[in-house]
Order: structure tokens, then C-alpha cells, then sequence
């Protein structure tokens, strides 16, 4: 079983990319699913082995799912009230898809760049890239004040 810890970041993942909580749950229980069934083939960490399913279902889910707006309907995921979600679907919006994903990865859920590159399957070198590109791009939405009262 999937520590508590790890499913967070499964569920996390899910709802920052997707902005929608419906989604974001369906999302997770498939890879919930699809990590379990191939838990015993697996030569990888648990953590490379996760990137490598967030991204397969990401790949799946993305074509039908568009950040517009921001879905609370479940009500399982809790956000605080305060929060200002403008700069963030901002940066959604601007910010390619794999660099998008990339901070996600490294700097909300502090997976380590080795574990990145290998679930993404790219150099080490490109994910250091990719982080580094869109921390400049959320850097220009904050800058621009994007999203603020």
C-alpha cells in the first residue's frame, strides 16, 4: 500500500495540473491503480516509478481536460481561503506543459532532479532546464501581479 505521504503528492500533482478536483481524484486512482499492478516488475525507486505513472496518466487525462476555472465538487481536497489562485492559472496558461509539470515536481512535491529525469525519461540536464525556464516564467506572472487584488 501507498504511503499516506505519497498519495498527497499523487492527489496534489493531479489538482494543480488539472485545476479541477473530480478530475484530480479519477486521476489518482488510476495511477493508484496502474502503480499497484506494476509494483512487482519494477526496478525502479517508488518515487521514479511514480513520476513515471503521474506522467503516463497526465498524457491520457490531458486531452480532454483544460484549465479554465477552478473545480471544487467533491470536496475532498481542501484549499485555504485565502489563497489567490489568479497567478497560478496564469502561470498554468503561459508556461509549456513539461516545464509546467517539472516545477511541480520539484518545487511543490521536492522530488530530487534524478528522480524527475528518470520518470520523465530525459537528462538530468533537461530537467534542470525545464525548472529553470518556468520558475522564470511564474517569476514574470508574480511580477506582472497576475490574479492580485
Amino acid at each position: 500500500m501507498l504511503a499516506d505521504a505519497l498519495l498527497e503528492k499523487i492527489a496534489l500533482f493531479y489538482y494543480l495540473v488539472f485545476l479541477d478536483e473530480t478530475k484530480a481524484m479519477l486521476a489518482t486512482s488510476r495511477t493508484m491503480r496502474s502503480y499497484r499492478q506494476g509494483q512487482k516488475k519494477r526496478g525502479s525507486s517508488e518515487n521514479t516509478a511514480i513520476v513515471r505513472q503521474l506522467e503516463k496518466q497526465f498524457k491520457k487525462t490531458k486531452a480532454s481536460t483544460k484549465p479554465s476555472s477552478l473545480s471544487f465538487t467533491a470536496g475532498a481536497l481542501v484549499t485555504a481561503d485565502e489563497v489567490d489562485w489568479g497567478p497560478w492559472f496564469e502561470f498554468r496558461k503561459t508556461a509549456d506543459d513539461r516545464e509546467f509539470r517539472t516545477v511541480v515536481y520539484s518545487a511543490i512535491l521536492k522530488f530530487s532532479d534524478q528522480v524527475i529525469a528518470d520518470g520523465m525519461k530525459v537528462p538530468i540536464g533537461t530537467v534542470r532546464y525545464r525548472v529553470g525556464r518556468g520558475l522564470r516564467v511564474l517569476g514574470h506572472v508574480l511580477q506582472a501581479g497576475v490574479g492580485h487584488a
